[in-house]
């Protein structure tokens, strides 16, 4: 899948000769999807990783379904950190009304461990 020109990972499970995609509509990859004007911003490292940034403003009721949020009515401001070699999302930095109404604060995300093996249990059937 391709989002703002990135690749992006989608994961896929086969389990009994079922197979299931999941879809980002959830989680931080979701986020993604709602950016509003999203700009390329400087390069930047994080741990030894080179990272693409994207800027963006997400809408406030976007990020409250995944962090509380003191006024679900104004917009984030977002940075996402994609890694260059692999397309991972790396790194989220939201700033926005999340304790105080009146202020700003920030919330630093960063994803680590990727590609190790983890146990997936199927979604339930639909009936």
């Amino acid at each position: 899948m391709s989002i703002f020109g990135l690749a992006v990972s989608v994961p896929v499970v086969s389990v009994g000769g079922v197979f299931s995609v999941k879809l980002p509509t959830n989680g931080l990859s979701s986020l993604l999807l709602k950016c509003q004007s999203p700009q390329v911003e400087s390069d930047d490292r994080y741990n030894g990783e080179a990272l693409h940034e994207i800027g963006c403003s997400l809408p406030g009721s976007a990020v409250a379904a995944l962090l509380t949020s003191a006024d679900p009515s104004r917009s984030v401001a977002a940075t996402f950190g994609i890694d260059t070699s692999s397309n991972q999302l790396r790194r989220v930095v939201l700033t926005g009304p999340f304790i105080s109404a009146s202020s700003d604060t920030t919330y630093t995300l960063v994803l680590t461990n990727y590609g190790e093996n983890v146990s997936v249990t199927p979604p339930p059937a639909n009936g």
